[in-house]
C-alpha cells in the first residue's frame, strides 16, 4: 500500500496540529496567553523598531521585503523573557517531541538552546524570499516562526524539494500552505525545510527562532 503524501492530525482538547512531509514536518500549536503575549511583545518590538529601524536596513542582506530584526549584533535573546519562551517554544517543543515521537519516531534530544530570534514586521505587499534556516557551522536543528499579528490568511508556505529553480514550483514539489494557521499559533520544523512569506495584503508581526539540539 503506498502511504500518504501528508499526514495531519488534530487534538480538539490542545488545540494542536501538524503536518508531515514524506521526510520533514511542520507541527503548530495555538498558544494559550497569546492575548497577554500579544500586548506586551508588540509594545517591546514597536519601541525597537523605534530606535533600531535605520541599523537593521542598513545591514539588511535577505532579497525580500520586511522590517527584521535579524541583523541586530545580539543573538536576539535580550528583547525576550524566560515566560516567553516557555510558553512559546519550550512548551510546544515538548509537545511535538512527545506527539511526533510516537508518529514519526521524532528523537528526543538531551539539550537544547535557542541561538537565534527575531521579528519581522510586514507592511501591505511586504513578503520574504524561499529560504531555510541552515548555517555552514550546523548549529541549528529546528526553527520556528510565533504569529504573534496576522490580519487575513497566513501568507507562509513550506515547499519540501531536492531541487528548487527560482519560483518555478512544479508537479515535483510538496508544498503545505499555511492559511488555516491562526494568529497566535506557533509553527516547528526542521530547519532546512523551504519557505517562503506571500505579499502581505494587510499588516503581519511574526517572531522567528533557532534552536540547536543535541542527540
Amino acid at each position: 500500500m503506498t502511504p500518504p503524501l501528508f499526514l495531519c492530525r488534530m487534538c480538539i482538547i490542545y488545540h494542536k496540529m501538524f503536518h508531515i512531509f514524506p521526510t520533514k514536518f511542520v507541527y503548530w500549536e495555538k498558544i494559550k496567553n497569546h492575548i497577554e503575549i500579544k500586548e506586551k511583545y508588540s509594545k517591546i518590538i514597536d519601541q525597537d523598531l523605534d530606535k533600531n529601524v535605520e541599523i537593521y536596513k542598513d545591514n539588511f542582506r535577505w532579497d525580500c521585503r520586511c522590517n527584521s530584526s535579524f541583523f541586530q549584533k545580539t543573538n536576539g535573546l535580550d528583547l525576550f523573557q524566560t515566560d516567553f519562551l516557555n510558553s512559546v517554544i519550550w512548551g510546544p517543543m515538548d509537545n511535538m517531541l512527545k506527539d511526533l515521537g510516537v508518529s514519526i519516531n521524532l528523537p528526543s534530544p538531551k539539550n537544547s538552546n535557542v541561538t537565534k530570534i527575531w521579528y519581522n514586521k510586514y507592511e501591505v505587499g511586504d513578503w520574504q524570499e524561499i529560504h531555510d534556516h541552515k548555517t555552514n557551522s550546523h548549529t541549528v536543528t529546528y526553527s520556528g516562526i510565533y504569529i504573534l499579528e496576522l490580519n487575513e490568511m497566513n501568507p507562509t508556505s513550506f515547499v519540501d524539494t531536492n531541487k528548487i529553480e527560482s519560483w518555478n514550483m512544479d508537479e515535483n514539489i510538496s508544498s503545505f500552505y499555511t492559511k488555516d494557521i491562526v494568529e497566535g499559533s506557533v509553527i516547528l520544523f526542521p530547519s532546512e525545510l523551504m519557505h517562503y512569506v506571500n505579499p502581505c495584503k494587510n499588516s503581519r508581526t511574526t517572531i522567528s527562532f533557532n534552536i540547536f539540539s543535541e542527540f
